[in-house]
């Protein structure tokens, strides 16, 4: 395993031997308790950043709130996972008052804190800048702008469009926030999540690579964003058993996001083509199907500038989010020496 000194993401130097990161939504959700519970199981646990949210600017209690359940689905057969949670959180007022208790535990742990912050609005690039400017200070070490959340619907129903599906709309709010932020290229780093190009079949999964070309062009040329964590999950997908019956969200159209294994192969594919055109000095935190110490490894290991892993549906479907964590970690201890 990479000692510590050789763990680095965008130039911050990170703790630890083990590259993984909790990946938005792991830790998160409108109940402040249980929000506190699973951010101090998971500091506990190994790896190098504590990542928290996403956050929006209102306090949002998610789509199971509004549409009832299920907003989640684990196949357990195919190893699929699919949810439209629609980023449950406490709000930016919330996150602005305890960030900085927050960054002391992670920093207690060795862990940087990083958080998440998601618009929602058809200004995102305003609505990212109001963000910013409310957590700048409060002692966070990685703010990552999720351009990728599938599962937000807007007031008629109809799910909100994902801004990095839009490489141009996702090239203007990024610059918006250089103009902004420009002068902050070191502290705190930034970091941009997007979602992956759209696949409609994993049995076959053709995807269109010029949207994958497209985003590294809208991140390219900007000096700001120093990683890409690559990528979302894949939105608008029905659950769909292992005898090929649907079994449908609570959410209009019935669809989510899906994760898991059953990913895993496709977006080594995409990560390996967006690399091919993201530029040489940005890293990359790999994201999307990464269940074990094994796929971990694998992704590591597509280029240099992959500097870390991370997941959501490994830590949500081990006993706490903690043993997710922890268990990765002894299988990707075990492989990589």
């Amino acid at each position: 395993m990479s000692s510590a000194s050789n763990i680095e993401l965008a130039g911050l130097e990170l703790s630890g031997n083990f590259p993984f990161m909790n990946a938005p939504g792991s830790i998160n959700g409108a109940g402040e308790e249980g929000f506190r519970l699973e951010f101090m199981d998971y500091v506990r646990a190994p790896g190098t950043i504590a990542m928290v949210g996403s956050v929006t600017i209102p306090y949002k209690e998610g789509n199971i709130a509004k549409y009832g359940g299920p907003v989640y689905q684990h196949i357990e057969s195919t190893g699929a996972t699919y949810n439209s949670m629609g980023l449950p959180n406490l709000g930016i007022e919330r996150y602005e008052q305890i960030l900085p208790e927050l960054a002391v535990i992670a920093h207690d742990h060795d862990k940087k804190l990083g958080v998440s912050l998601a618009p929602i609005s058809d200004n995102p690039g305003a609505e990212w800048n109001q963000m910013i400017e409310r957590v700048m200070e409060k002692g966070v070490d990685i703010i990552e702008l999720n351009a990728g959340c599938p599962n937000v619907y807007n007031e008629n129903n109809e799910p909100k469009t994902v801004l990095s599906l839009v490489p141009e709309a996702l090239g203007v709010a990024l610059e918006q926030v250089q103009s902004r932020f420009g002068q902050h290229l070191t502290s705190p780093i930034f970091g941009v999540k997007l979602s992956p190009a759209p696949v409609s079949d994993f049995r076959n999964p053709e995807f269109n690579e010029k949207i994958i070309q497209k985003q590294a062009e809208a991140i390219n040329y900007l000096g700001l964003y120093g990683y890409v964590a690559y990528a979302n999950t894949f939105g608008g997908q029905v659950p769909i058993d292992e005898n090929n019956i649907e079994l449908p969200l609570s959410v209009p159209g019935g669809g989510g996001g899906v994760s898991g294994p059953i990913v895993a192969d496709v977006m080594n594919d995409q990560t390996e083509v967006f690399m091919s055109y993201l530029n040489e000095d940005i890293d990359v935190v790999a994201s999307g199907g990464i269940s074990s110490g094994e796929e971990l490894n694998k992704r590591l290991s597509i280029d240099s500038r992959v500097k870390i892993g991370s997941s959501v549906t490994a830590l949500w479907k081990a006993p706490s989010i903690g043993a997710g964590a922890t268990k990765i970690a002894e299988e990707y201890s075990r492989i990589a020496g």
